[in-house]
């Protein structure tokens, strides 16, 4: 039996964490999406396309999404290993 805190966990509580992780790595996996398509626009020195990018609110949205993640992270982290 595993326990956290010293409260034994069920196998439920688990699957509820192993699905948040599901979400979060979705999350990261779109960041890193809009990070290549930067990486692109600035090699390709695409200025017109990069200048919409950043005034169409998306780069905005980029760091509020990777905020977010290291938020859940965090409280999944702490969920999980209280004493760390």
């Amino acid at each position: 039996m595993i326990k956290i805190n010293k409260k034994e966990v069920s196998e439920e509580y688990l699957v509820q964490k192993a699905s948040t992780l599901t979400g979060l790595q979705q999350e990261l996996k779109v960041a890193v999406d809009y990070l290549s398509v930067i990486n692109y626009l600035a090699v390709n020195k695409d200025s017109f396309a990069t200048s919409y990018f950043i005034e169409n609110g998306s780069l905005n949205n980029l760091i509020d999404s990777l905020e977010n993640l290291d938020k859940a992270l965090e409280q999944l982290s702490c969920d999980l290993c209280p004493d760390m």
